[in-house]
Formats: C-alpha cells, sequence, structure tokens
C-alpha cells in the first residue's frame, strides 16, 4: 500500500548496488585424493551469479545476506588440478551489468605439504634426543658441584688444622 501511495504521488525509490570487488580464494588439497578445492567468496549487492569458465565440473554455489544487507556469495569447484592450467571464478551482476573475476594459479598457490606422518617421525625423537641430553647435562653438573663443593670443604679443613 505505501509503494502504492510512493508510486501515485511521482516519488523515485533509489536502488542502490554494492559492486563484487574483491573476491577472497582459497585452495585446499582434499586429503586422501589428488583433488584441489578452489573456492571465491565475495560480498555485493543485488545476487550475482557465479561460473567458472572453461571447466565441465559443477560448482557448489551458495549465498547468504549479511548484517550490512549484502549478499555474500560462496562457490566451491572440486576437480583435479591440470599442470599448467590455471582456472578463474566470475562474479556476474547482471542489473549493473558487471563482471569480476579472480584467477587461481595452482602451481604458484599449491605448496608441497609434507605428510604428517613424516612430522611426527622428525619432531618427536628430536624432543626425546633434547630431553636426554638435557637430563645428561643437569646430572654431570650437578655431581661436578658436589665434587667441587667437597674439594672446598676439604680445602676449609686443612687450612683449620694449620
Amino acid at each position: 500500500m505505501f509503494f502504492l501511495l510512493l508510486l501515485s504521488l511521482g516519488i523515485q525509490l533509489l536502488q542502490t548496488t554494492a559492486p563484487y570487488k574483491k573476491i577472497n580464494t582459497r585452495v585446499l588439497q582434499v586429503p586422501g585424493t589428488d583433488e584441489v578445492e578452489l573456492t571465491c567468496q565475495a560480498e555485493g549487492y543485488p545476487l550475482a551469479e557465479v561460473s567458472w569458465p572453461h571447466t565441465n565440473v559443477s560448482a557448489n554455489t551458495s549465498h547468504m545476506e549479511t548484517s550490512d544487507g549484502l549478499f555474500q556469495v560462496t562457490s566451491v569447484l572440486r576437480l583435479k588440478p591440470l599442470p599448467g592450467r590455471n582456472f578463474s571464478c566470475e562474479f556476474w551482476n547482471a542489473n549493473e551489468k558487471e563482471l569480476t573475476s579472480a584467477i587461481f594459479d595452482l602451481q604458484g598457490e599449491m605448496e608441497p605439504k609434507v605428510p604428517p606422518t613424516l612430522l611426527l617421525h622428525i619432531i618427536i625423537p628430536f624432543f626425546i634426543i633434547a630431553l636426554l641430553v638435557m637430563v645428561v647435562m643437569i646430572s654431570l653438573r650437578k655431581q661436578f658441584c658436589q665434587k667441587l663443593y667437597s674439594r672446598k670443604d676439604l680445602n676449609v679443613w686443612s687450612l683449620e688444622l694449620r
């Protein structure tokens, strides 16, 4: 009713937009597979469409409204990376005819991961050896100090007897 009243009075409503300028990206290695998950996330208004050009894999795209009234759009693509190939995600705001994209350089973003078992095989023995060395050093120091104090006591007794 209020909207109709505004229209009949000739008052125009302002339409706001917030561009999807900053696209946050993330690359995750999927454990136990040779696949990666590529994630694009951005905020803007109105709701944008997300596409992954030059891929035939379906993406999982979702959105939620933030407390500011913007849409937080997240799109996740899971695939096997191909050597020398880059991937990109595109946010298309149809109302503004605006396209924003982010490029994934998988060679630059993926770091070789050290298996956790290898870390355990290196770190645990290192700490055990370090602990043993500290115990031996403390024990030797204690013995040395006891010998030193016992000699001082003998020297004091011998000086008193003279």
